[in-house]
């Protein structure tokens, strides 16, 4: 991902502007245009070393900021602005006409980032980390990790959600949820992301509002 986005980092050459920053910049922007869902209305987040993502600006600010402080550390992937790690590869050239190529986030996702609202910064975690926003991000990072390396159906919150609504569905007491967990996990491949009981599972999914009640009988 890092490698086709090395313009990102590259703002200036031989003491002036270089080109293709100034070209990435148009396409970045073309991009979060492109994505209304996740933008203010016509102002898009701002991803420049001092805003980090965290506000909205008028499309031309953005491309001012960008040039005048350059891109927030390694921002390759744009997942502030609906980019995820499935996006396809592309390759990037001189003009203004260049386009990205992406898939949908995927609604676990996408609930994910709903729930934390658009004031969430998930940028600045480590430096000033509260409950609420670490368990959002750590379950954006669950959205979009696999089930197991090279699993393509399941990410690791797509299904322990799936689990979770059978489990309500169908009534399950927690030691049998416990127990299809672990022969679950058995009959999985090896370094499968999968909970080992309910108690890790409540823990991943707090804060989406999915069921997770308790069931003793």
């Amino acid at each position: 991902m890092s490698s086709d986005r090395q313009w990102m980092y590259n703002r200036m050459r031989g003491g002036y502007l270089n080109p293709k920053f100034v070209d990435g910049v148009h396409v970045f922007v073309q991009f979060a245009i492109s994505q209304p869902e996740w933008n203010d209305g016509p102002r898009i987040r701002c991803p420049c070393s001092m805003c980090k993502n965290r506000k909205f600006l008028e499309t031309e600010n953005v491309k001012l900021h960008l040039v005048q402080k350059g891109f927030v550390p390694d921002y390759y992937e744009w997942r502030f602005h609906r980019e995820t790690t499935t996006r396809r590869n592309y390759e990037q050239g001189a003009s203004h006409t260049s386009t990205y190529a992406t898939e949908s986030p995927g609604p676990y996702h996408t609930m994910v980032m709903d729930a934390g609202g658009p004031d969430l910064d998930f940028d600045t975690m480590e430096e000033s980390p509260n409950s609420i926003a670490k368990k959002l991000y750590e379950m954006l990072q669950a959205a979009d990790q696999a089930l197991w390396p090279g699993c393509e159906k399941h990410s690791q919150l797509s299904a322990v959600a799936r689990l979770l609504n059978i489990k309500s569905e169908y009534h399950l007491p927690e030691r049998c949820y416990d127990s299809l967990l672990e022969f679950m996990k058995e009959a999985l491949p090896q370094r499968n992301t999968l909970p080992e009981n309910f108690y890790e599972t409540k823990k991943m999914v707090e804060g989406l509002g999915l069921p997770v009640e308790k069931i003793d009988c």
